[in-house]
């Protein structure tokens, strides 16, 4: 789609993050932080791969970080912080060599 840019932030959004999002392959930067969105942090994700922003930061996930963000090999922020993620941190984060900022701060990793 020509639709790059998608900052749905602070809109009381509820439920999971909708699949149809991963559709969206022409995003460059999605934001939906400080929502109440719950479920897990989707692997359809990876399919965003121009994505170099993913903010996800203040809401209510749950479960662990899927290791296919790691085809997000444009990524250079990525904000995972105040959820309720758990587990361990995907060693495959480490394969996105153009990540500048990584926050999974206020979780239980």
């Amino acid at each position: 789609t020509g639709l790059d840019y998608l900052d749905l932030d602070t809109n009381s959004l509820s439920g999971t993050i909708p699949p149809h999002l991963s559709n969206l392959t022409g995003l460059d930067y999605l934001d939906l932080d400080t929502n109440s969105l719950s479920g897990t942090v989707s692997s359809l994700l990876s399919n965003l791969t121009k994505l170099t922003i993913l903010d996800l930061d203040t809401n209510q996930l749950s479960g662990t970080i899927p290791s296919q963000l790691s085809d997000l090999t444009r990524l250079n922020y990525l904000y995972l912080d105040v959820n309720s993620l758990s587990g361990t941190i995907p060693s495959e984060l480490a394969n996105l060599v153009g990540l500048i900022e990584l926050d999974l701060s206020n979780n239980s990793l």
